[in-house]
Formats: C-alpha cells, structure tokens, sequence
C-alpha cells in the first residue's frame, strides 16, 4: 500500500511565479510518484482551470481554501496584540484552522508536511489527534509531522508586504522579534525540519542546526534548457524578478541607476512583475524595463549575460540556477553565490559592487572563449547538483519509508 501525505500550503502550486510555488509544485511531482499526496491549501482567489487540470494528475485529493484579502486584512487588525508574527497571521484563519484540522484527520495520513511557519497554526495540538493508514493486523501507527522551513523569513523584509506607509518602519523591529520567536517555537511540533542552505539554517536556530536537514531548491534542466533556435541576443545583460521583493527592486534599481550608465554601450533589460516604481521616471536609453513574462525562458534565450546584484535576502536565487540552465552566463555577488555554491571564476563570475559588475561585463562579452567556458560550467553545474530529481530525492527517502 502507497504511503498518504498530506502537503499543506500557503498557496496552490500553479502558476510557478513565486518561488514557494515553484518548490511546492516540484516537490507535490516526485512525492507522487511515490505516495498518494493530498494537496491541501490556501489561496486569495480560486486557480484557474488550467492551473487545475495541470496538478491534479499528480493529486489523490486537492482542497483549496479561499482566503481573500480583505479577510486576511481582518486577520491582521484582529490580533494587532498578538505574539503570532504579521506574515503568519496573513495566512491564518481560525475556522479555517478547524476545517483544516478535520479534513486531515479524515485522510488519516502518515505524514503530514508544512510549507513555512505561515502554515504552522494550522497544525498545532493536531499531532496527537491524527493516526495513520490502518495496518493489516487493524491498527493505526502514529503519523508524522515535518515543516519545510524553506528560508530565513527573519533575513527578508517582509512587513512591508501587508503594510503601508509609516507604519513598516515602525513595525519592522517588532516583526523580526517576533518571526524569531515564532520560527524557535514551532521547531518542536515537528519531526523532521528541512531549510534551503546552511546560511538559513544558522540564522533560524542555532540550537537546533543538528536537527536541520538541508533540502536545496531545484530546477527543471528539460524546461530549462539550452535554446533549440539559437538565442536572438536582444539584449546583452538581463536582471529579472518579483520587484515586489525588496532585494530585487533595489537590484533593479542599481541596474538602471549605476550599471547601465558605467556600460553605456551594452543594452540592459530589467523583467519582472510589480515594477511600476521602478518604471518611474527617466530611464537610460540603454535600460528596457519590462513586466511580468508569461514565460521567462524567453528572456534568458534573448539575453547574453545575467547579472544579479541582490546583497541581501534569504534562501537561494531560482533565476541564477534557471539562466545558468539555460547556457546564459552569471555575475553574481558573493552573498548570492554563498547559498548556491558555484565554483566562483569557473561555473560563475563574482562581483559586490558596480564597477566590478561593468568590469566582469566587459570580460565576459570580449572573450568568447571565457563566455563559452562559463556557459559550458555553469549548465554542467546545475545538472549535476540542482536536478529536482537528484534533490528531492532525499526528501522521498526520508518520507517514504
């Protein structure tokens, strides 16, 4: 008999726009071939049809709970006084917390896995409620619990997502208390603690570091592959990302700001949802900014080069792995480069401030030898270490047993 679990997410899987999402739907793909996963979560509006029809191949079960926001809204100023941090309150709802419980219980899983603390309040007191699939002999073993922590949420800043104006300096030192707090006091509910790099890990717990298990995130090297036409060099270097996210905006803004005037003769294009602040005002002749791309990968195959100057932030950045998937060489700082690992001068190109970025541009697009070299690496690199296959193959092992 197939193992049950019981996935619980802040969002539904489709479409791959957000991180989050990206490693939930990946990691819903090879649990299922493995256990019948039932896929239970919330979301501000209910996914498309589409969206639907592409996971439910890989689900026994998918209930999903529509959580507006408004309602989330009311969520936050309810508990204004509560020690629950702000980004887990956006996600919390108590009657849904009932409803959720009941609908576990019903299942009768053997594991249950939480993506992030927003999800924790749903689970707690749950685990001595909740039994197994019944044994031939008629009993139940006791199910397990584990939580994909993913990221440092207190290395991000985040209260600005639910909050405008003079309140998120006001509320940002206290939310980072409090998310601190919050990520320590859940760590025991669980039995199994997974986060994206060591980084993260030192930053959430420092205690508990021997009892985290390192769960990289991944990419589809067979979506994101080399250009089969031959790539169109619209531009020659490219940033992309949810500017809603402040390390990207501020990337962004660097690009359009200081980079693109230091290399006046290559042409930068900045892609990403949320960038109408960034579109403000004048641009550099040589600075494209587009919007959200209904697929990214046609970007990375118009662009020479990715350059991402994020200096701060958690977790790890899909866009390097993605672009270096798909044969377009990366500069990147060091703080990005420390949660990937890539074998600095061979798989990628470093640079921490702006002149070193123009510096590294010019190498790169005046020696084609050195171009090809880190194209060739940097596709190798992340076959061999960032195939999901290959990285939730640990996940599989440590769940299906």
């Amino acid at each position: 008999m197939r193992p049950k679990i019981v996935i619980l997410g802040s969002r539904f899987p489709l479409p791959l726009i957000k991180g989050d999402r990206v490693r939930l739907y990946h990691h819903i793909k090879v649990l299922s071939g493995h256990a019948d996963v039932y896929l239970i979560c919330i979301e501000e509006d209910y996914p498309s049809n589409a969206d639907l029809d592409a996971l439910r191949p890989f689900c026994k079960s998918m209930n999903i709970h529509v959580l507006s926001v408004a309602a989330r809204k009311k969520n936050i100023a309810r508990h204004m006084a509560s020690s629950m941090p702000m980004q887990v309150r956006y996600f919390f709802d108590e009657s849904l917390k009932q409803l959720i419980q009941w609908q576990i219980q019903e299942l009768h899983p053997d594991h249950i896995f939480v993506q992030l603390i927003r999800m924790a309040p749903y689970v707690e007191d749950l685990k001595d409620k909740v039994t197994g699939t019944m044994a031939e002999d008629g009993t139940r073993g006791q199910t397990t619990m584990s939580i994909d922590y993913m990221d440092s949420m207190v290395l991000n800043d985040l209260a600005g997502s639910y909050l405008d104006g003079g309140l998120k300096k006001l509320l940002q030192s206290r939310e980072r208390r409090l998310v601190k707090s919050y990520e320590q006091h859940v760590f025991d509910w669980f039995d199994r603690h997974y986060i994206i790099s060591e980084r993260d890990k030192v930053h959430i717990s420092p205690e508990h570091q021997n009892r985290f298990e390192l769960l990289s995130n991944g990419v589809d090297t067979s979506y994101y592959s080399l250009s089969t036409q031959g790539k169109s060099e619209t531009y020659d270097a490219l940033f992309c990302g949810n500017m809603s996210y402040p390390p990207n905006k501020k990337a962004g803004q660097l690009i359009k700001d200081e980079l693109s005037g230091l290399c006046p003769r290559y042409q930068f294009v900045i892609a990403g949802a949320n960038n109408d602040e960034l579109s403000k005002g004048e641009k550099p002749e040589n600075c494209t900014i587009l919007g959200y791309q209904e697929d990214i990968r046609d970007m990375y195959h118009a662009a020479r080069l990715m350059v991402v100057p994020i200096f701060s932030g958690s977790g790890q950045q899909n866009k390097v792995l993605e672009a270096m998937a798909c044969g377009v060489p990366c500069i990147v700082t060091s703080f990005v480069n420390e949660a990937i690992g890539a074998v600095a001068g061979s798989d990628v190109l470093i640079a921490d401030d702006m002149s070193a970025f123009a510096k590294r541009i010019n190498e790169l697009l005046s020696q084609p030898e050195l171009y090809r070299s880190i194209q060739k690496a940097g596709r190798s690199f992340v076959e061999q270490r960032f195939d999901w296959n290959v990285n939730s193959k640990a996940l599989v092992d440590a769940l299906i047993q």
